[in-house]
C-alpha cells in the first residue's frame, strides 16, 4: 500500500557517500541562486533502480516509490503486500549498506492508498464522489478521472499536512489491471502528520506492525468520504441529497450540520437498500486485510 516515501538525511558521512558512490548513475547538474541567500548552491540528481537522490545545499533527499519500483517502474496498478514492501526496502538497505544508519534517514514524505474494484463503473464513481470532510473533492488536472481533497491555509493555499486522492486506475494502467480499478490514496508533506502513523524514520518502516497504522488510517479516511450517487431511486422528498447544492447549503449552516446530513442520508442509501460508501468500505477491509 507503501506508494511513496521521501527521506532526508544531513548526515554528512552518508550524503558523501551517495556523492560519490558508484552504485548511482549522475542523471543531472542543475545551478541555481538561492533567492533569500547571497550564494550559489546546487542541486546534483542521481539515480538508481531504487530511488533519486537530491543533493541540497546542507542535506540530501531520497524519493522512493515502492510499488512502481516492485514492478520494474512501469506501473502501481496490481497489489502491494506488506511483505514484498518490506522486502523491497531491506533491499535497499542491503545495496547501500545502511544497517548501521536507519535512523538517520527521516521520513518527510509518504504517500500510501489501495487499489480495489469499484462495484460501479470507476470513471462513475470518480464523478461521484464529492467530500473529504468538509473538504470539496476537486478536479486533479494530473490524471483523467482523478480528484483530490483538501484543506487549505490561512493563505488560501494547500494544507500539506493531509490530503486525499481518488482516481479511475484503470483508466491510467488499462493494460495493467481491471477498467474499473479504484484507487484511494493519501498523501502528506508534513513530519506531525506522519508521526502520527508512528512513522519517524526509515527503521520504522521496516516494521510490519506499522503497516497495521497505515491500514486504519486508510479506513477512518474512507469513512468521512461522500458518495453522491444511489442504485435505487429515491424518494422525491431525498433527492436534494444527491447535489452539490445542497451540500454547500449545509456548510454554511451550523457546525455540526454537515455531519448530521450525512448521517441521515446513509440511514437513506441502507433503507433504500444500497450504500456504495458501506459496501465499498468493506471491499477496502476485505482488500487491505489480504494485503
Amino acid at each position: 500500500m507503501l506508494d511513496m516515501i521521501k527521506l532526508i538525511t544531513d548526515c554528512p558521512k552518508l550524503i558523501s557517500y551517495f556523492m560519490t558512490t558508484d552504485k548511482l548513475c549522475w542523471k543531472e547538474d542543475k545551478r541555481r541562486l538561492a533567492k533569500d541567500r547571497e550564494l550559489i548552491h546546487s542541486t546534483i540528481l542521481r539515480t538508481s533502480d531504487y530511488a533519486n537522490f537530491t543533493f541540497r545545499y546542507n542535506h540530501l533527499e531520497i524519493e522512493i516509490l515502492p510499488h512502481y519500483c516492485f514492478n520494474n517502474h512501469q506501473h502501481n496498478a496490481n497489489d502491494f503486500t506488506v511483505t514484498n514492501c518490506i522486502e523491497l526496502l531491506n533491499n535497499f538497505v542491503t545495496e547501500f549498506e545502511l544497517q548501521l544508519y536507519l535512523n538517520k534517514f527521516k521520513v518527510v514524505n509518504i504517500e500510501y492508498g489501495i487499489n480495489i474494484i469499484s462495484p460501479i463503473c470507476s470513471k462513475n464513481l470518480v464523478n461521484c464522489i464529492s467530500y473529504h470532510q468538509k473538504n470539496e473533492f476537486v478536479n486533479d488536472d494530473s490524471l483523467k478521472y482523478s480528484k483530490k481533497s483538501f484543506s487549505v491555509n490561512e493563505h488560501g493555499k494547500m494544507n500539506k499536512y493531509k490530503f486525499i486522492k481518488a482516481y479511475s486506475k484503470g483508466v491510467q494502467f488499462p493494460q495493467f489491471c481491471d477498467i474499473n480499478t479504484f484507487r484511494f490514496e493519501i498523501k502528506s508533506k508534513q513530519s506531525k502528520f506522519i508521526k502520527t502513523l508512528g512513522i519517524e524514520f526509515l527503521i520504522d518502516l521496516l516494521e510490519p506492525s506499522i503497516y497495521q497504522n497505515l491500514k486504519n488510517s486508510i479506513l477512518k479516511e474512507w469513512d468521512e468520504v461522500l458518495i453522491l450517487y444511489s442504485k435505487n431511486t429515491l424518494a422525491p422528498k431525498h433527492q436534494k441529497y444527491l447535489t452539490n447544492q445542497f451540500w454547500y447549503e449545509q456548510k454554511q449552516k451550523s457546525r455540526n450540520r454537515f455531519s448530521y446530513s450525512k448521517k441521515e442520508f446513509n440511514k437513506i442509501l441502507n433503507i433504500s437498500g444500497h450504500n456504495i460508501h458501506q459496501e465499498m468500505k468493506v471491499t477496502l477491509a476485505n482488500k487491505l486485510n489480504s494485503l
